[in-house]
């Protein structure tokens, strides 16, 4: 019959649909993207793309053009997509003159389990000697990610100059209060596998980072290997917003595995930013060298951030704590070697910070209270930690004291069970830069004389042995298990430079 027939043709259309739906490549099919600044050509289409057609610039893939002005969504990097980046050297010689806005964000943006993913495979080197801005990161788009594998001796490389003038054609030249590396108003913005050098050091007195999080959510910085964010001495001193890493307004971020040397910071919690409370945070399994402050807080109220299992060595201070101090922030299981000026300094305000679990040893004072005296525990609590070595264990208002007469005047530090002691932890090689404890006599290097004294010292308020308790005794400092990888998750390393001389623990 006709109704019969109708629905034949209607079926057989169905039917059709559905298989090109599902099994014919379409505009919005996930795809690799390649880019090779030696064979490749940015006249090559979208869908010509391919490994043996690669594009020759970055730009082209995050902007769908090779004009910057003219971007073109439909030709662009979309969510899903890998662009693939061949080692070499990429160049720009535009302006984009712009603190927040990194040269290379993409036209389009990725989706949760989506991201727009660009990889680079060798060693990609980026230059933009005029950009005047950050070159990767993204501003006001989501799911970014930069990434290249370390493991393998893959990497970003950049070498930025944040001064007012003379920049080299090698280069990325950035504008004041800003760094190369940039997420900015994004979430899931994901940065991996950079090595940064900052250069000879600011002219001006203002911000320089290598990587900044501003108003930035669910954001990760990985694998980040970065040196030399200082002002120069005509600048001024070095401070703390000179640093690796800076979180302005940043929530539920991951900071874990990177290196930083010679800077104000290692990791900067500057402030809150317009929308973003700064909370939620996790900085964990970073090493820092010749830094100002190993960890530096100037904010105001936020909610609790997460820094645990940090080393830092051979700098002025463990952690700096200024402006409105800390809202409930833990800082735990960090071990702090040779601070120059101090361990800690705690600041008069905030609502119930937590120091607890951290080694610190050689650090001139160990506690540095710069405006009055030992602050209550509804301050900050100190408790759990093992101290070793200092000229003074306590300086404020009030004087200097010994360990002894420290506990004495201020009870209600340091004296939670299992007490904080004075005594040396044992490492199995400090000198070498080997923070693990010594578990006994020979264990686990021969080096060791016996058990550690942090052995079972710290109380594992954040479940760091995986054991579901968190009123369990663990062991003080970095090292748990002393199986954890502290610092890049490669074997590779480098010659850290010297140390900035003309450091100021103070700064807005």
């Amino acid at each position: 019959s006709k109704s019969m027939s109708l629905r034949r043709k209607f079926l057989a259309l169905t039917v059709a649909f559905v298989t090109q739906l599902f099994l014919s490549p379409s505009a919005n099919a996930q795809v690799t993207l390649y880019v090779n600044a030696a064979t490749g050509s940015d006249s090559v289409s979208r869908a010509s793309n391919s490994p043996s057609t690669p594009w020759r610039s970055i730009g082209r893939a995050a902007w769908g053009s090779s004009n910057r002005s003219t971007p073109n969504s439909n030709e662009a990097a979309r969510a899903g997509d890998t662009v693939n980046v061949a080692g070499g050297t990429y160049s720009y010689s535009g302006v984009v003159s712009n603190r927040f806005v990194a040269l290379y964000t993409p036209t389009n943006e990725g989706t949760a389990g989506n991201p727009i993913t660009f990889t680079c495979t060798g060693a990609c080197i980026l230059e933009a000697p005029s950009a005047d801005s950050p070159v990767i990161g993204a501003s006001g788009r989501n799911y970014i990610k930069w990434f290249a594998d370390v493991s393998v001796g893959n990497s970003w490389n950049i070498q930025a100059c944040g001064r007012t003038s003379g920049c080299a054609a090698n280069t990325v030249n950035t504008t004041a209060d800003t760094g190369p590396v940039v997420c900015h108003s994004a979430t899931g913005c994901w940065v991996e596998g950079a090595r940064i050098d900052g250069g000879l050091g600011i002219d001006y007195a203002d911000n320089w980072n290598a990587v900044r999080l501003e108003n930035c959510t669910s954001c990760t910085v990985r694998n980040i290997d970065a040196s030399n964010f200082t002002r120069d001495a005509v600048a001024g001193n070095t401070n703390h917003n000179q640093s690796i890493v800076t979180l302005y307004g940043s929530l539920n971020s991951l900071i874990e595995h990177n290196t930083g040397r010679v800077a104000g910071a290692g990791i900067y919690f500057k402030d809150t930013d317009t929308t973003n409370p700064q909370s939620g945070n996790i900085i964990r399994y970073n090493r820092f060298d010749s830094v100002g402050e190993v960890i530096a807080f100037s904010i105001t109220a936020e909610g609790r951030n997460y820094i645990y299992q940090n080393i830092g060595t051979n700098s002025a201070g463990g952690v700096g704590i200024v402006g409105g101090g800390l809202s409930n922030d833990w800082i735990f299981n960090n071990t702090f070697y040779q601070m120059s000026l101090a361990g800690l300094f705690p600041s008069q305000s905030g609502t119930g910070g937590r120091f607890w679990n951290n080694i610190c040893v050689n650090c001139d004072r160990m506690i540095y209270v710069e405006n009055g005296a030992m602050v209550a525990d509804t301050v900050l609590d100190v408790e759990h930690n093992v101290y070793f070595g200092s000229t003074r264990f306590y300086s404020g208002s009030d004087g200097n004291r010994d360990f002894t007469s420290y506990k004495s005047a201020f009870p209600s530090q340091d004296q939670a069970a299992p007490a904080s002691v004075e005594s040396s932890p044992l490492f199995v090689n400090a000198a070498a830069g080997d923070f693990r404890l010594c578990t006994g006599a020979g264990v686990p290097a021969p080096t060791c004389s016996g058990a550690s004294p942090a052995l079972n010292r710290g109380v594992d308020l954040n479940d760091l042995d995986s054991d579901g308790s968190t009123t369990d005794n663990i062991a003080a400092g970095a090292y748990i298990t002393n199986n954890e990888a502290i610092g890049l998750t490669t074997s590779a390393s480098s010659v850290p430079p010297a140390p900035p001389t003309n450091f100021q623990l103070t700064g807005g």
